[in-house]
């Protein structure tokens, strides 16, 4: 018994894993629109602006649209 639940561990672990591989290849952008921003520089804030991320980073920082 416990032979198989060594087996379906290891397919749940591989298969976590290769689904993990294959969403790093797919771009993963998220927009975000009217929102406050502090840069932690300027005492002020950016009022309004657009945020689009790539993963987990900043990628652009407007007042105007983005795309």
């Amino acid at each position: 018994m416990k032979h198989f639940q060594l087996i379906g561990a290891l397919a749940t672990a591989v298969s976590l894993v290769t689904t993990a591989a294959l969403s790093q290849d797919e771009p993963n952008h998220s927009l975000f629109t009217n929102v406050n921003v502090f840069d932690g520089v300027s005492p002020e804030l950016m009022m309004d602006a657009n945020d689009l991320f790539d993963g987990h980073l900043i990628a652009a920082v407007s007042a105007q649209p983005l795309d």
